[in-house]
């Protein structure tokens, strides 16, 4: 019976060593876990598309201003090239 207490003490050690192993190693993985990294990159994703829809917004008031702005053909000639210069930017996202 002593002998079977021991190995089952023994068994129960080497269970916790194993535990403090992974555990350990779960720590050291920290934000590198895939659930927290899937979850840090589809809240990037969000901010971003957040961001560039707000980038898309104030790109169609700069518009709707060039429309409405009554100035001298080259300084209209000039804006168009700029608008157009980042529309083109715009539509690679």
């Amino acid at each position: 019976m002593e002998k079977s207490v021991e190995e089952i003490v023994n068994l129960a050690e080497k269970c916790y060593d194993t535990q403090d192993v992974v555990n350990a190693t779960i720590k050291e993985m920290d934000d590198c876990q895939i659930p927290v990294n899937r979850q840090m990159r589809a809240n990037e994703i969000d901010q971003f598309g957040e961001r560039l829809d707000q980038i898309l917004d104030e790109f169609d008031d700069l518009k709707q201003a060039d429309k409405d702005f009554e100035g001298h053909s080259e300084s209209e000639r000039e804006i168009k090239i700029l608008i157009e210069k980042i529309d083109k930017k715009l539509n690679g996202f």
